[in-house]
């Protein structure tokens, strides 16, 4: 049964202003969740994890994420929960685990019911129920081989839980940040006293990864925040909360144990205001920290010095700060590199041959749409989907054409190559094979190949006519972009 009956307020305006709102496939996203904890994710959390990064509130209602461990002097969860000595019946949670071997990762959120004081001052046990969990993609999770760390020897450098107007965040902490390939996003959304039946309340955590330097602190303060935000299921359950949201994050250091909690005010920035602090980056989330604590080799695993990292291949280049001055606008330093493994002549009256076998059905067709702009400027999205019957019966063969792509403004532009073989009159290869003494037959259907290639090669044509229309607007797109990263640079 799913756990939420509709996106609450802020997940609406995240949504729209991003155009996720209008599109189809993820209108009732929201139901994947589900209302309890599936059995083979308790499993996951129970048998898989080293650690359980967790979300709770404290007295301020300020979410810190913990990393639940057997125990670490100075994690923000037992002051959250003090240790029983604090009434914590019903009090929100919510955990991610991830599996960096296998980039495995399961959500869930619910509530304490029952707590009871361990056997040490820093151990504690805790009942909580489930009422929401859903499993995530592995996309932006580094792989990474992990071993138990016995050794582990917790010490806390800085415990500042509040901060003065003045305050920058320490420089180890700052480096720390810089360093960062993962971080762990705690998030809290606090009901409008309307909506306490249909939205209550709740708490979240997420993973958020990229390569190391994804995440950068403003130099003006020295304790803002900015993390950008990559493209993923597109829930928006982490950025949609309400304006302005208290939020955590917690960063891991997988070498040496270090582990370090933040907690602050998040802002969601979405088109120009976002380009405005990193340009190109279209949507991100800011973080003016409020508190933090620093503790020094507390992880109870580290990295296995024996094995190699996987950076995940899909991570965005690093992006700077608008404030900043590099000598670029990406850092190319880390770009994956590709490498050529061979090389073959092409030819249009010869076919090749693969491999291996291609994964490739007959029916498949690409579409390429202009989603909502969500500044101005549009996006050029590619889908790949297989054809399907649809009320009208089968897809047949389709001009390239502008038209109104479905649930979409008439503004928007799409483009169908989605031929049906299967309607066409085509003689198959054991037809042929039969009637080889047939020249009337063999005739036929070298008239009928003729007519298919003809046919494909005029659509290929409008299709790159049209694909030219497409760069040369981007590219238009773009100029203005540099125009105006010119003129903040200017002004700065």
């Amino acid at each position: 049964m799913p756990a939420l009956k509709g996106w609450h307020p802020g997940e609406r305006s995240i949504r729209h202003k991003l155009g996720f709102d209008a599109i189809p496939a993820t209108a009732q996203a929201y139901t994947w969740i589900s209302g309890d904890l599936p059995r083979e994710h308790a499993k996951f959390h129970s048998e898989k994890l080293y650690f359980l990064p967790l979300t709770t509130l404290d007295e301020q209602g300020r979410p810190w994420g913990s990393i639940l461990t057997d125990g670490v002097e100075g994690d923000p969860f037992l002051d959250n929960l003090g240790c029983g000595e604090r009434e914590v019946e019903g009090m929100l949670v919510a955990g991610i685990g991830v599996e960096a071997a296998t980039r495995r990762r399961n959500k869930f959120a619910g509530k304490v019911v029952e707590v009871r004081r361990g056997k040490s001052s820093h151990s504690v046990e805790f009942d909580l129920v489930v009422n929401g969990a859903i499993g995530e993609c592995p996309k932006c999770i580094t792989i990474r081989q992990l071993v138990p760390f016995p050794r582990a020897s917790p010490k806390v450098v800085h415990k500042r839980p509040t901060l003065s107007k003045d305050d920058r965040l320490a420089e180890d902490a700052i480096s720390f940040i810089l360093s960062s390939d993962t971080v762990f996003l705690g998030i809290t959304y606090s009901t409008f006293p309307n909506d306490t039946r249909v939205y209550p309340s709740r708490v979240g955590m997420n993973h958020r990864g990229g390569r190391p330097g994804f995440i950068l602190v403003r130099p003006s303060d020295g304790r803002t925040i900015v993390l950008p935000d990559f493209s993923g299921n597109r829930i928006m359950s982490s950025v949609g909360t309400s304006k302005p949201p208290p939020a955590s994050l917690t960063f891991v250091n997988f070498t040496t144990g270090d582990i370090l909690y933040v907690t602050g005010n998040a802002t969601n920035l979405v088109g120009p205001e976002s380009q405005a602090i990193m340009p190109f980056q279209n949507t991100l989330t800011t973080v003016y920290v409020t508190g933090y604590t620093l503790i020094l080799n507390a992880l109870p695993c580290r990295e296995d010095p024996a094995s190699n990292i996987q950076p995940n291949p899909y991570s965005p280049p690093i992006r700077f700060l608008a404030e900043e001055k590099p000598p670029s606008l990406f850092d190319t330093s880390k770009t994956l590199m590709a490498t050529l493994l061979c090389t073959a002549p092409l030819s249009p009256h010869s076919l090749g041959e693969s491999s291996k076998e291609l994964a490739i059905n007959p029916g498949h067709n690409a579409s390429f749409w202009t989603l909502p702009p969500s500044s101005g400027r549009g996006n050029i999205s590619t889908w790949l989907r297989h054809a399907q019957a649809r009320e009208t019966g089968l897809w047949d063969w389709a001009d390239v054409r502008k038209t109104k792509a479905p649930h979409q403004s008439s503004q928007k532009r799409i483009l169908d190559l989605t031929p049906n073989l299967c309607q066409l009159p085509m003689p198959t290869l054991e037809s042929i094979s039969e009637s080889s003494n047939n020249v009337d037959f063999l005739l036929h259907c070298i008239a009928a190949y003729k007519k298919v290639i003809n046919d494909l090669r005029q659509r290929f044509i409008r299709f790159e006519q049209f694909a030219l229309e497409e760069i040369a607007a981007e590219r238009e797109r773009n100029a203005e972009l540099e125009q105006q990263l010119l003129q903040m640079q200017a002004t700065i």
